[in-house]
């Protein structure tokens, strides 16, 4: 049986500092006569050490007791002794918004793309990097960087990463890991000029869009009926986004019971037109906000609505091919791609996405004169969401809003498939 030898402390010397258990003044064995000081954070479950430079002890107590009333002070302050690097920052605001997941206030997707936004940030700065150490300018450059990372992120992506990113910080200052609130990022590029507003199309591509969805849907083109069933649902579920204006996320997440009526009718200017009550339930909402608004394109709905086999109330609008759920993201985007292609639009280099038909819809509105009040209401959005966005008016525009005289059902804009 082997002996067990006693292990040897590397301590050679220590003594209390204000008469706390935590903190001493030491001598080691590496240290030789020079004086360290020690305290133990139990909060942070670390000690924080440092050299007093100093073989006197009565010097070394003195400089022990500054050291510890400041480290005292700063814990009572709510602030942490150690900081927290940018790894830990990302984990902990994380964690803060999947309480926001839980209670319902932005949706599971909305985490992961938040995610996915703050490991770009901590790729750029170092995970390893302490917070404390940031400083306002510490991002100035990162739209640059961004933009050439893995062929170059888009302006609108780079604009909601900083967005995403502020938001951390101003976390991060609430709990006094930083000095500062937001980074300052340069501004340069699109975000300078008109170009940084959301893709969307002009009126002639949206007349051509028209065009490729009726050739798209033909008997002509689509031996198989399952195929042409198929399209005949996406070219409905278009019209319905540019009539509607619902957020694509809102849109694919309707079912049946949220339609609450049609009325028919005509417009400002003499054209019939289907409106559509319906249902935005908070848990779909992007704002988490249920909201129950009369929009055009109700006869896209009706139309969809006698060509499905699924149209129990609790079934999804727009389904999978298996009818069992609501249409999959992956299956929305390769139609994009073909209806784009097919109509002779560069959606990939302008941003061209299925959000552009909310943006046409808002866009037209505006140009028919809509009130900016009563059309944010509609889109569960605010006024000053709109004016950022859209109120980039032409020549044309600024003179007919002078011009306009209010009429009933102005709101209503106009789009229209005919």
């Amino acid at each position: 049986m082997t002996k067990k030898t006693k292990s040897v402390s590397f301590i050679t010397e220590r003594h209390k500092v204000l008469g706390l258990k935590e903190a001493e003044v030491l001598r080691t064995i590496a240290s030789g006569d020079v004086y360290q000081f020690r305290m133990w954070v139990s909060k942070e479950r670390k000690y924080v050490r440092q050299s007093l430079k100093t073989d006197d002890l009565q010097i070394a107590l003195q400089l022990a007791k500054t050291k510890a009333l400041k480290t005292i002070g700063v814990i009572e302050s709510g602030k942490r002794v150690f900081g927290v690097n940018v790894e830990e920052l990302i984990d902990l605001f994380l964690a803060e918004k999947r309480k926001d997941v839980e209670n319902k206030y932005i949706t599971q997707g909305r985490w992961l793309i938040i995610r996915t936004y703050l490991k770009h940030f901590a790729s750029f700065i170092g995970n390893n990097k302490s917070v404390g150490s940031l400083d306002a300018q510490s991002c100035y450059d990162y739209a640059e960087w961004r933009r050439k990372q893995n062929g170059g992120a888009k302006d609108v992506t780079i604009k909601n990463e900083k967005a995403t990113i502020n938001a951390m910080m101003k976390y991060a200052h609430k709990k006094c890991f930083t000095d500062f609130e937001v980074f300052e990022f340069r501004k340069v590029g699109k975000e300078q000029n008109i170009l940084e507003r959301r893709g969307t199309f002009a009126d002639d591509e949206y007349e051509r869009i028209k065009l490729f969805l009726r050739r798209w849907v033909s008997k002509k083109n689509n031996k198989d009926k399952k195929v042409r069933i198929r399209r005949m649902m996406i070219r409905d579920m278009f019209f319905a986004a540019s009539n509607t204006i619902l957020r694509i996320g809102e849109l694919v997440n309707l079912q049946w019971g949220d339609i609450l009526g049609y009325e028919d009718g005509a417009d400002n200017i003499g054209h019939s037109i289907t409106l559509v009550t319906i249902r935005v339930r908070s848990q779909t909402s992007k704002v988490r906000k249920e909201r129950i608004i009369t929009v055009r394109g109700g006869e896209y709905f009706r139309r969809w609505h006698r060509i499905s086999e699924n149209t129990k109330m609790d079934d999804f609008i727009f389904t999978n091919e298996e009818g069992t759920n609501r249409i999959l993201k992956r299956e929305i985007y390769e139609y994009w791609k073909e209806i784009m292609d097919g109509a002779g639009i560069n959606h990939r280099e302008r941003n061209i996405t299925w959000y552009s038909c909310r943006h046409f819809g808002i866009t037209q509105r505006l140009k028919a004169g809509a009130n900016v009040f009563n059309l944010a209401k509609i889109a569960g959005t605010s006024v000053a969401q709109i004016e950022t966005h859209y109120g980039h008016f032409d020549q044309s525009m600024s003179r007919a809003t002078s011009l306009l005289n209010y009429r009933k059902n102005r709101d209503l804009g106009f789009i229209e498939e005919k």
